[in-house]
């Protein structure tokens, strides 16, 4: 994903699920290895429910989407 970043073709500042800021320490010009994502385990659905290459998915939405529903 950091090279769709650098080439210009990764919004990484949204969420494409809720379009909040995703704090992505890449687009705020840190490294890359500082980012929360870099550590993060992604469940390959919510993966499957956007591009990865063309957005990074919140921490927020990693977070309710591993959460389970109410009964």
């Amino acid at each position: 994903m950091y090279e769709s970043y650098r080439y210009g073709r990764c919004n990484m500042k949204k969420c494409p699920l809720c379009q909040n800021d995703n704090q992505c320490a890449i687009s705020k010009g840190q490294q890359p290895k500082t980012c929360w994502c870099m550590t993060a385990s992604f469940p390959q659905k919510l993966l499957a429910t956007t591009s990865f290459e063309d957005s990074c998915i919140c921490k927020k939405c990693v977070n309710d989407y591993e959460k389970p529903l109410p009964l």
